[in-house]
């Protein structure tokens, strides 16, 4: 009960406050198909190409995969580049991941990190492929994600970066 209560605690702010919503598919080792839901908080918006992006947040993955379940992101750092200033821009986002993994009963507890490569289109088309690692469990999965959410886009739109 302890964990559950710490738990809520510390997600409150992203449950609370959280603007950057997604859902997805996941293609995981080409061949596991898997749901994807990921809510995140900015805490660093960037003010021009080239400098950190900051998020935390919450990721949700069905069992399909050897690292899914409930991931509890800590921080997300990724360095938007906009290639395209139009009223819907394309951005190119490399990145890392660093959180904590709660398997579900169907994967391990455990440290997972994702370095990643994300695109996005518009204010809501993403493309990301990553590599997520799970240190404790010394496994990790290749995976190619599609989705569409609430992304950097909007906040460099709000941010008067395009045009």
């Amino acid at each position: 009960m302890k964990k559950c209560i710490l738990l809520f605690i510390s997600l409150f702010p992203i449950l609370a406050f959280g603007q950057y919503i997604g859902v997805g598919y996941q293609y995981a080792d080409f061949k596991k198909h898997q749901f994807v839901a990921t809510v995140a908080y900015p805490w660093l918006i960037p003010e021009k190409n080239g400098s950190v992006f900051l998020t935390s947040g919450l990721e949700y993955s069905t069992k399909a995969g050897d690292i899914s379940g409930l991931n509890l992101k800590a921080a997300s750092f990724s360095v938007p580049y906009v290639l395209d200033e139009s009223k819907l821009p394309f951005i190119v986002q490399p990145g890392l991941d660093a959180g904590y993994l709660f398997g579900l009963n169907h994967a391990k507890d455990g440290v997972v990190l994702t370095p990643n490569l994300h695109f996005e289109y518009g204010l809501g088309l993403h493309l990301r492929v990553g590599y997520d690692y799970n240190v404790r469990a010394k496994d990790g999965q290749f995976f190619v994600r599609i989705a569409v959410g609430i992304g950097a886009g909007v906040a460099m739109v709000m941010k008067g970066w395009t045009k």
